[in-house]
């Protein structure tokens, strides 16, 4: 805690205390539009639960689409490059892919505190479209999460990741919300 001295009106000034908390920014790059009206929903619900404890955004990535397996290098670059234009240097990501290590709500939390207590700017989760992300996106970022070993539905994997960046702020604030 720090006090600012503030002058309101008596002769002399009046400290006020104030605390000081770091909150990481937290953002989600996601390729494709929702299109499933239902999704979208819950995914903007989900969105305003976060904004409660967190200043949080979703950009949205163009998905360029695939007809020609000859196109494929070419879109993937381009998608890339279209991912990266939303990236900070300074921007802590984490890619999500099948692939990548499978988490605890609860160790999600922590890692968010861990964000705060080094006082990350901004922690960037990535979720590509229908066909993944580049190998340039996966090597850029500092972390692969996995939301399950199961396919999911790539709009509902939107939804299961927001909730979870929610639910993971509830267990960090101690809101009755995760059992």
């Amino acid at each position: 805690m720090f006090g600012l001295p503030q002058n309101l009106g008596g002769s002399f000034p009046i400290v006020i205390e104030y605390n000081i908390a770091f909150f990481v920014k937290i953002e989600f790059v996601l390729v494709g539009k929702t299109k499933d009206r239902r999704f979208a929903e819950i995914q903007d619900e989900y969105l305003k639960r976060v904004r409660h404890y967190y200043p949080a955004r979703i950009r949205v990535v163009a998905e360029q689409r695939r007809t020609d397996t000859h196109q494929q290098a070419s879109l993937d670059r381009r998608e890339a490059k279209l991912i990266e234009e939303k990236l900070s240097s300074v921007d802590y990501v984490i890619v999500l892919d099948e692939r990548g290590e499978q988490t605890t709500s609860r160790d999600l939390a922590r890692f968010l505190r861990e964000r705060e207590e080094q006082s990350t700017a901004s922690v960037v989760f990535i979720l590509g479209g229908h066909q993944g992300l580049s190998r340039e996106i996966r090597d850029r970022s500092d972390r692969v999460l996995s939301l399950s070993r199961m396919t999911l539905p790539h709009e509902m994997a939107r939804v299961v990741l927001l909730e979870q960046v929610y639910r993971a702020a509830t267990i960090l604030r101690g809101v009755p919300y995760h059992k």
